[in-house]
């Protein structure tokens, strides 16, 4: 029987290394972060919304949407960061939902990788939750060396997460990728990736 593993934890924590190990062991990957570049992409009715709500400085010269000011703008105010999720949150579930459904058809399993999964109460698409963690100032380190942010921005986005004990409080399976290459990160996919087999062979859920 197939199950669907979601797979979470804070931002800079190794979610996209950990869904090319699950990717690249033959699962598929229902990714969050996908789903919402494509609602969002240029032409769609959600991109219009949005270049209604903020004008067309959230735009780049090419009419694709500029991610990382609207990144800055919404984790700077509170109010544009609620609007922004009432507008993406409803599409972004039935996505979640009807992708998933159509890989089950094919796959042992399923992993949904949504890194707000505790913050959108989404536990309940999911049968097993795996948690990456780090500790918050390899966090703080990696968010500010991948995004080129500052400090300030990366901070406001940690805090617009739960916090880091509610995620390990809450997951089936941990793991903790503060010191962990790449290449060690994999794996413990795979190592995990024999027991989501097992589970999914025998019955799906923990």
């Amino acid at each position: 029987m197939a199950f669907r593993l979601g797979l979470t934890g804070g931002i800079a924590c190794g979610k996209s290394t950990a869904s090319k190990a699950f990717l690249a062991l033959g699962i598929p990957v229902v990714d969050c972060d996908v789903i919402s570049r494509e609602l969002t992409s240029k032409g769609s009715t959600i991109l219009e919304q949005i270049v209604c709500h903020f004008g067309e400085q959230i735009l780049l010269e090419d009419g694709t949407l500029n991610r990382s000011l609207l990144r800055q703008i919404v984790f700077d105010d509170e109010k544009e960061l609620a609007y922004l999720n009432t507008l993406l949150q409803g599409a972004i579930r039935q996505e979640l939902i009807s992708k998933t459904q159509e890989y089950l058809e094919k796959a042992p399993y399923v992993v949904l990788a949504i890194p707000l999964l505790f913050e959108r109460k989404l536990e309940n698409l999911t049968d097993r939750i795996l948690v990456l963690d780090a500790n918050e100032e390899v966090q703080l380190q990696r968010i500010i060396k991948r995004d080129a942010c500052s400090k300030e921005t990366a901070l406001s986005i940690m805090k617009n997460q739960v916090d880091r004990s509610y995620r390990q409080s809450h997951g089936d399976d941990i793991i903790d990728t503060s010191s962990l290459s790449d290449k060690e990160l994999s794996f413990e996919i795979e190592k995990l990736h024999q027991r989501y087999l097992a589970l999914a062979k025998n019955e799906g859920k923990h």
